[in-house]
């Protein structure tokens, strides 16, 4: 009997120790910026403890909205599978839980990227990192370590370069981006649920609670959009050696850990495995396959006809280079593509720390080297100072909150009249070279533009193949996709005069989606080809402006105001570099 009241007391104190730790807990809640890890470490324990106890005495718990009881379900934030529940705590507007607020909190539903399951058989061994446990029974994430091809260490390293900072969350559930947890940048993607909204980090298989002011978020270039997660949903089918033990104690003692694994069965979104200490694996060893030599260039001595191996040997003698005496530059692919590129990601394991070109060589040996082009010329337009006044006629609509346009002054119209007229002169055309090869990314050329027949001048965009070449209109803002007998190579002649496209941002507007037809079809019926004032916050290509028409309405707001746009505040900077809102 004493030892079952000394049991009691000790418990009693024990509980009124609880009491104060969560008492603690809600302070720091209300009063302090907590980290993602402590919020999630908070969450997890208390969770734990509450779902243990709340079936076994029900009539205890008080029942009443009010009281400090927290009961925020952890379940519903990394299981999505589950039903919600109800009766749990919702985060508010500043990114805190309420403890004394009650709210149904809504399953995160995810747009994910498509993972390589159907790459694993029944049987296979391997490798793996445990990176996340769910609180569905037996449900956790890994990352494959034994797998070939791109290793998430470099990817994570990589990742870590990327600067670009978005504003806000990303509109479509389905964009991944980077988003900066405890120091570390990874990938996410968004809930589909906007109140409250979700993040999921793809490569842990952790899913968070957007906090606006704790999270900075990253644009991510292509190249870690397609690549596939690399955490891997799995079931613990079971331990090895071990037939008693605790699924869940095993994973929570090894999270974070390296395990060995063996495939049992493999789903469309899931694989269930066995779990065994890595020491035990016995991985096959990879066959080293010997060095092929890179297909030579076709261009050698061997294949030079007689003239032009007399054309060699009259080059001096300090020109021995085959390549330089007869195309008269050295190709340099090896020294400039990347040995590592990937076509089916489109770019290499380094990411954005890669500085060779993401290209793959031609399968017949020939060199993707070029003749020198040409990218710039000598004429530039002087960008006005921050907070000039001006108008301007817009002449393309890339989107809702992005166009081109002209200045209107006379000696610009005038010259670039006359400079059209000029290039489509007979005499001139006639004299215009012809293409003789893949034409270079950014390189300018002569365009025809197929609605009247007549050449502009233009860059070039992109270049699939000879009949697909995508070029930009320097002088009006768009583009066309042309085939290679619709380009001519530049003339110098015609550099005198600056490109006359102006590339201009609505500061205070931005789209709401890509594909926003009826936004970007309101805009262009409002702006297109008319003369419109605008206000110059940032001469940085693209200008960053505000908009009106010709009763001074703010062309911006009006788009946020009838839900064509989303808000938007105008970064920019001073000549200092600091960021600053202009008045």
């Amino acid at each position: 009997m004493d030892r079952q009241t000394d049991g009691k007391r000790f418990l009693e104190a024990l509980i009124r120790r609880g009491i104060t730790v969560l008492g603690t807990m809600i302070q720091r809640l209300n009063e302090s910026e907590l980290s993602l890890k402590q919020q999630i470490d908070m969450i997890s324990s208390v969770y734990r403890f509450v779902e243990t106890w709340e079936n076994v005495l029900p009539d205890t718990l008080p029942s009443e909205p009010g009281h400090s009881l927290i009961d925020f379900s952890i379940q519903n934030i990394n299981s999505p599978e589950l039903e919600p529940k109800q009766n749990t705590l919702a985060l508010v507007s500043d990114g805190k839980l309420m403890a004394s607020s009650v709210a149904e909190i809504h399953t995160p539903e995810f747009e994910l990227p498509v993972a390589a399951y159907d790459r694993y058989l029944p049987g296979q061994i391997g490798i793996c990192d445990i990176t996340h446990i769910s609180n569905i029974e037996s449900e956790f994430y890994m990352i494959d370590q034994s797998s070939s091809g791109i290793n998430f260490a470099d990817i994570l390293q990589t990742l870590q370069n990327v600067d670009t900072v978005l504003e806000d969350l990303p509109a479509s559930s389905g964009q991944v981006f980077g988003v900066r947890v405890d120091g570390t940048i990874l990938r996410a993607v968004r809930s589909k649920q906007t109140d409250p909204v979700f993040v999921k980090l793809l490569d842990t298989g952790e899913i968070l609670p957007f906090d606006g002011k704790a999270m900075v978020l990253f644009e991510l270039p292509p190249f870690y959009a397609k690549l596939p997660p690399f955490a891997l949903k799995c079931f613990l089918d079971s331990v090895e050696g071990c037939s008693d033990i605790d699924c869940r104690e095993y994973l929570e003692t090894n999270l974070f850990n390296r395990s060995g694994y063996k495939v049992m069965e493999v789903g469309s979104s899931s694989l269930k495995v066995s779990l065994m200490p890595s020491t035990s694996v016995e991985m096959p060893r990879k066959t080293v396959e010997p060095r092929k030599d890179q297909e030579p260039y076709k261009v050698s001595l061997s294949t030079l006809t007689q003239a032009q191996v007399d054309e060699l040997y009259e080059e001096p003698l300090n020109t021995t280079n085959v390549m330089k005496a007869v195309l008269g530059y050295v190709p340099r692919d090896d020294q400039r593509i990347c040995p590592f590129y990937d076509p089916a990601i489109e770019g290499c394991f380094k990411g954005s720390r890669c500085r060779l070109e993401h290209v793959a060589k031609l399968s017949d040996g020939w060199t993707r080297d070029k003749s020198l082009h040409k990218i710039q010329i000598r004429a530039e337009l002087v960008a006005p100072d921050v907070g000039t006044e001006m108008m301007v006629i817009p002449t393309f609509i890339v989107n809702v909150d992005e166009f081109y346009a002209h200045i209107p002054r006379q000696d610009l119209s005038k010259a670039l009249i006359e400079l059209q007229v000029q290039m489509n002169d007979d005499k001139i055309v006639e004299n215009f070279r012809m293409l003789n090869h893949e034409p270079h990314f950014h390189e300018l050329v002569f365009a025809k533009y197929s609605e009247d027949d007549l050449w502009y001048r233009a860059r070039v965009v992109e270049c699939y193949n000879p009949e697909v070449i995508v070029v930009f209109y320097v002088d009006y803002g768009n583009t066309a996709v042309l085939s290679l007998k619709d380009l001519r190579c530049w003339d110098d002649q015609f550099d005198y005069l600056p490109f006359q496209a102006v590339h201009c941002r609505i500061a205070n507007a931005q789209r709401i989606r890509e594909d926003h037809i009826e936004a970007i079809r309101q805009i262009y019926n409002d702006i297109i080809n008319k003369p419109m004032k605008i206000q110059i916050l940032d001469n940085l290509s693209p200008w960053e402006v505000l908009l009106f028409d010709d009763e001074d309405n703010d062309i911006g707001q009006f788009l946020v105001l009838t839900k064509l746009a989303l808000p938007r505040e105008p970064k920019v900077m001073d000549k200092s570099g600091t960021n600053f809102i202009p008045g």
